[in-house]
């Protein structure tokens, strides 16, 4: 090997020389393709050709007896996110009988005979061999033919001398002459390389369909301004200059102009250059060190990451080419050819396949091939022999077999194996209709959890797997539509849940997609999260109202759930669990009942509304479900392949049951484009800005047939396992890749660790320990790390990370009274703003800053002439967000000066505001949370790794009850007002005092402490109401406040009752559960229209469509108002089902309002529908986009003269 590899490169390397082409072919011709392609024929001719179909790089076409036949073919693919730019996809070479693919990402692996083979390889006698060296495969044939193909983009073919002038296709014909190079299969020549391109095509190649040879958008001329221009020579001189560097041994030997030249194309085209840099100097380092010559480490100065090596591995600038694997132990130190960039085994280990491991765990060799330990395959084409290398390796083990009935051994996507015959889907969608495996329709408006589909036989032969429905209540009396889908396969939980769109969960923890389990692919494809199994099933469901499991016939008789027994009999699908026929979809679905959620149902509470006939004409209208069943409409090529008539009845039952109203029929007619398109057939345009717009996050755009599954930063392609040919989406613009759930530039996309995608910023802990934390910024950075004091390593909401252990709450009520974290209590009567918490001392640690400031003021609504003050303002900073919660702005919040509605959700959902019974609630990812009852109360809960690191009113948290009053330069305070004073905040204009001392300071004599008492005495009564928290919160001093308030108040009826509840919505805030304690004459409670008071209420029970993807409804009760029958709560009170809010990407918009964007490049308005209608918008030559009074928006720039005056 080492003879024709060192051969190989010096042809190669020759390619590159300044000098010009020879006249006599040399000993050995060098072709390759790379980059975006760039081709070097054979003869020294370089031309660039952007085609993404299957091409014949070369192939002998003048076969004799001494020049056997072979054939190399290139497969570009658009592996970036510029449709302009392709590369190498896959690399095919027949020769001597054998069919060889080498795919791109498939890193260590080839496809032999359309059988997934590890290296080394060594067939027919050592005729034909392929091994890895370094990062590239290297197939050699023992007529002197080699291919290397880096399985990214990087493609050399040489050949000896006695091939000159009989081979042919896109390498030219090897014949010392570089003017006939662009030859055609007819032997003219091409007038230009599209026309070569086109000439030299496979036509037969698989997954070419929608493939072309031009290149599309401004190919020709891509000059885009003399800056840009400027920008790109700077970079690729600054490319040039590192090779100057770390490369200057090189240079003699190659020229490297040609990379100049290449960078200024394919920049052009839109490469991106961080990448674009990383790569080409990468491929410039394989030439020269192949050649022999020193390269120094470039990689520092270029700021490109190393390589990702496997476990029991490490990268080494300078391998060795021949790694020591376990067919060839001492292959390294036999290696005659030059050192590369490599990944090498530690000590102790050996390359099996594509991973290292120790000898004893060495695999097999059957005929040539290198098969790991535990391995089965095919032993022949015709899955008839079975082989197995037994789990201890050195033997194989072969014997009879066949596929199982009713499937059949064929090769798909490239792999021969036993694939079934048929599959069918079950499909569950909207309200929910279920369309079962068998074709059976029927709707069941369940709210709890229920098996769809599931494994019931005992064949052994069939592998198990289960997927559970979990549907969303919307309110729990208008119908239900699906909450999440859970997947349990192979050992793992997989989860798709509505409240993560764009994720999934696998094991309890939300993973960025694409992710590869083994033998699962789980990736996005159009709108929806697609699990694929290695058996043939598939589930899938798009974050939304649609879900569906397809089986392969091999489960025919073996499923069991809603979804029905798949035994190609509808009429006995409603088979419930103890085998019995339900009579009704309401008894059918409770038997599938897995789990009961507090407050589920299994069907409609009552009679599910109806339509009446005039209403079901209107709804069988185009403007609503017609469109489905319509023969000239966009559905008209889907008709023969997929039957609308049960698709139109599930949408007449959804609108039908909404009366028209919320574009139900959105639901459905989505649910037919996906159905028609999984069968392939051709949908045309139905939506609109008016109807079922579809809106789309940053950086994307909607698309009716976009590729099946979008370029992802992961590989920079589609993710493996997705053969989705056209789906309808939002797809990344041009020039962004999907990170994700978001689309992203390319030089935002994040990092790959141990197979997984991590986004750009992400912060995570690997293998379940918080032993290291690892950082994603650009590239991959891990430290040693460990959980800091009152933290624990565990899964929180999805997310394993160093947990708080614990929680400290202060509680502000009254006059102020103040109960600190470390539960001291202190009376403070300042009228000014202050800051009552705040975390401080929190360098070296990763604990998240913020602020709570509070203002108060004398309580004038208690008389003219009041003794007491109470909280007037309430301000958090956090995450470089202002937020202030104002007494008399009900229902709105503050933010950087800006005037929005509640509920509200920012910075990605890391901050969320909302109302929860009578408070406003401020609550962040961290654990800080705090509330306001916009009258009397205000509590501040901050986690319990903030111990030690607060400061303010509320104290430093410490668990010393003693040493509260610090102040802010950790000196302690003598006096509470001293202490008071010292974390003021100033503020302008503002006349204000710090609370009042010694005898000053109003006092409550025995004879009304007597009188008020017993009413305050609810609160410690052993008996009472709130006996249940006394074990949880002291009840003490809440009495004494109580009593203090009410006697400040001259026995003011509401004073007590506020004093009361302030004890009660602590003790909520425990998860205490309190018996009801108001009564029509002892502090009734008030609610607003539409709406009932509740000692314990769900503030999410009765929501509006939208609300809780807004927020994360919180999962204990409180005392507060709920809805009244046929209301719904909008996040601020109750409307009726047509007056229900537009939520959209955090903004809750009441119908009529709009929202302008914070550039006022853009206004979103909430029509009627329930729909947001986006538009563009821009402000006039003579206005600015400010803020005034509160309101975004564009306002006249003030003149330079104005309030100038003579």
């Amino acid at each position: 090997m080492w003879m024709l590899l060192s051969g190989f490169v010096v042809l190669l390397l020759s390619g590159l020389c300044s000098a010009g082409p020879a006249i006599v072919p040399p000993k050995l011709g060098t072709c390759w393709a790379m980059g975006d392609p760039h081709y070097r024929t054979f003869d020294g001719h370089y031309y660039s050709f952007m085609g993404n179909c299957t091409y014949i790089m070369t192939k002998n076409c003048h076969v004799d007896k001494d020049h056997p036949a072979f054939e190399v073919q290139a497969k570009n693919v658009g592996d970036r996110a510029n449709s302009q730019l392709t590369s190498v996809g896959m690399v095919t070479v027949k020769v001597y009988g054998v069919n060889i693919d080498i795919v791109n990402s498939e890193f260590g692996l080839v496809r032999v005979n359309f059988q997934l083979w590890n290296l080394p390889i060594s067939l027919d006698n050592g005729k034909l061999k392929l091994s890895q060296s370094g990062f590239s495969v290297v197939l050699e044939t023992d007529f002197g033919l080699m291919v290397q193909y880096d399985w990214l983009k990087y493609l050399v073919v040489t050949m000896p001398r006695s091939l000159a002038g009989k081979v042919c296709g896109m390498c030219g014909n090897f014949n010392g002459k570089q003017d006939d190079d662009l030859t055609t299969p007819s032997g003219s020549l091409a007038s230009n390389v599209v026309a070569l391109g086109k000439s030299w095509r496979v036509s037969d190649k698989g997954g070419d369909a929608y493939c072309g040879d031009e290149c599309t958008g401004q190919c020709e001329n891509c000059e885009s301004g003399l800056v840009k221009h400027l920008e790109r020579e700077i970079f690729c001189n600054f490319i040039t200059d590192i090779m100057n560097g770390p490369f200057r041994n090189c240079h003699a030997v190659i020229d490297y102009k040609i990379f100049h030249e290449n960078c200024m194309y394919d920049l052009c085209r839109g490469e991106i250059m961080k990448t674009y840099m990383c790569d080409t100097l990468q491929v410039y380092t394989d030439a020269c060190q192949r050649a022999g010559i020193r390269v120094y480490n470039w990689r520092g100065i270029a700021h490109c990451p190393k390589p990702e090596c496997p476990e029991h591995s490490h990268y080494e600038f300078c391998g060795s080419a021949c790694p020591a694997t376990c067919e060839d132990p001492n292959s390294p130190s036999k290696c005659k050819a030059r050192c590369v960039e490599a990944c090498t085994c530690d000590e102790g280990h050996l390359r099996s396949g594509n991973k290292c491991v120790p000898k004893s765990q060495c695999g097999c060799q059957y005929k040539g091939r290198y098969v790991e330990a535990g391995t089965s395959f095919w032993g022949d084409e015709s899955c008839t022999k079975s082989c197995n290398c037994s789990s201890t390796g050195g033997r194989v083990e072969s014997q009879v077999a066949s596929c199982p009935l009713g499937q059949q051994c064929k090769v798909v996507d490239g792999i021969r194996g036993c694939y079934p015959t048929t599959f069918s889907t079950c499909m569950v969608s909207g309200d929910p209709h279920y369309h079962t495996f068998d074709g059976q329709l029927y709707n069941f408006q369940g709210t709890c959890v229920y098996q769809m589909a599931s494994v019931c036989s005992n064949d052994t032969s069939l592998e198990p797997f289960s997927v559970a429905i979990q549907n969303d209540g919307r309110g729990k009396k208008v119908g239900s539509i699906i909450k999440l889908v859970e997947v349990k396969v192979y050992g793992y939980t997989i989860v798709i849940s509505k409240e993560h769109p764009g994720f999934v969960m696998v094991n309890g923890e939300l993973v960025n997609l694409p992710v590869k389990l083994n033998k699962l692919h789980i990736y996005k494809s159009g709108w929806f999260a697609v699990i694929k199994t290695d058996f043939g099933v598939k589930v899938s469901y798009d974050w939304n109202s649609i879900a569906t499991v397809t089986v392969p016939n091999t489960y025919a008789n073996a499923m069991c759930g809603m979804c029905g027994n798949y035994n190609h009999n509808p009429k006995d699908d409603m088979q419930m669990k103890d085998g019995k026929q339900a009579a009704t979809a309401e008894e059918f679905g409770q038997s599938w009942r897995l789990t009961k959620i507090p407050g589920c149902v299994n069907g409609c509470k009552g009679p599910c509304p109806d339509c009446s006939i005039t209403q079901r004409d209107q709804y069988m209208t185009n403007k609503y479900c017609g469109l489905i069943s319509d023969p000239t409409g966009p559905f008209r090529d889907c008709h023969s392949k997929v039957e609308p008539m049960g698709f139109v009845q599930d949408c007449l039952y959804d609108v039908c049951l909404y009366q028209g109203k919320r574009n139900m029929q959105c639901n459905t007619l989505t649910a037919y484009t996906a159905a028609c398109q999984e069968k392939g057939a051709m949908v045309y345009s139905w939506r609109s800005d008016k109807f079922c717009d579809a809106q789309c996050p940053a950086n994307s755009h909607y698309s009716l047939c976009a590729q099946g599954c979008s370029a992802t930063c992961q590989s920079l392609s589609a993710p493996t396992g997705c053969e989705a040919l056209c789906k309808e989406e939002c797809a990344c613009d041009a020039g962004f890749l999907l990170s994700g759930d978001q689309c992203v530039h390319l030089s935002q996309c994040g990092c790959l660790h141990e197979g997984r995608y991590y986004k750009n910023g992400q912060v995570f802990y690997p293998n379940g320990l918080c032993q290291q934390e690892c950082t994603c910024n650009g590239t991959m950075k891990c430290q040693n790390f460990s959980c800091g004091p009152n933290e624990k390593c565990e899964v929180k909401n999805s997310v394993r990370a160093c947990q708080p252990v614990g929680k400290g709450v202060c509680s502000i009520s009254g006059d102020p009274h103040y109960n600190t974290f470390d539960n001291s209590t202190y009376d403070f009567q300042g009228t000014c703003t202050y800051t009552a918490a705040q975390g401080c001392h929190l360098e070296g640690t990763h604990l998240k800053p913020f602020s709570v400031v509070v203002e108060n003021e004398k309580w004038y609504a208690m008389s003219s002439a009041p003794k007491v003050s109470v909280a007037k303002l309430l301000a958090v900073e956090v995450y470089g967000y202002i937020l202030i919660l104002r007494r008399n702005q009900i229902g709105m919040i503050m933010v950087n000066g800006v005037l929005t509605n509640l509920p509200l959700s920012l910075y990605n959902g890391a901050v969320q505001i909302y109302q929860d019974g009578s408070n406003d609630v401020i609550m962040t990812d961290f654990g800080l949370r705090v509330t306001y009852d916009l009258v009397y109360h205000v509590t501040v809960t901050v986690p319990g790794n903030y111990r030690g690191k607060t400061c303010g009113l509320c104290g430093n948290f410490n668990g010393n009850k003693n040493d509260e009053f610090l102040l802010p330069g950790g000196q302690m305070a003598k006096h509470v007002n001293t202490f008071g004073a010292a974390w003021k905040v100033s503020m302008p204009g503002v006349v204000c005092e710090d609370g009042c001392s010694g005898d000053v300071c109003p006092k409550c004599n025995s004879k009304k402490k007597a009188e008020f008492g017993a009413d305050c005495g609810i609160i410690t009564d052993p008996k009472g109401p709130f006996a249940a928290c006394h074990h949880e919160i002291d009840p003490a001093s809440y009495f004494r406040d109580c009593l203090f308030d009410v006697c400040m108040a001259e026995g003011d009826h509401n004073m007590l009752c506020h004093s009361v509840a302030a004890y009660m919505l602590d003790c909520q805030d425990f998860g205490v559960k309190i018996e009801s304690w108001r009564s029509p004459t002892f502090c009734p409670f008030s609610c607003p229209a539409n709406t009932h008071y509740q000692t314990c209420a769900e503030t999410c029970a009765t929501s509006c469509p939208g609300l809780s993807d807004t927020i994360n409804c919180p999962t204990t009760c409180v005392e507060g108002c709920v809805c009244d029958k046929d209301f719904y709560f909008n996040g601020t009170g109750c409307v009726s089902w047509d007056q229900c809010s537009c939520y959209t990407s955090g903004h809750t918009l009441k119908i009529g309002e709009s929202l302008i964007s914070d550039n006022c490049f853009a206004v979103h308005i909430c029509q009627k529908s329930g729909v947001v209608l986006s538009q563009s918008m821009v402000c006039q030559s003579e206005e600015s986009c400010q803020v005034k009074d509160g309101l975004r928006g564009c306002y006249p720039i003030p003149s330079l003269n104005a309030g100038v005056h003579d």
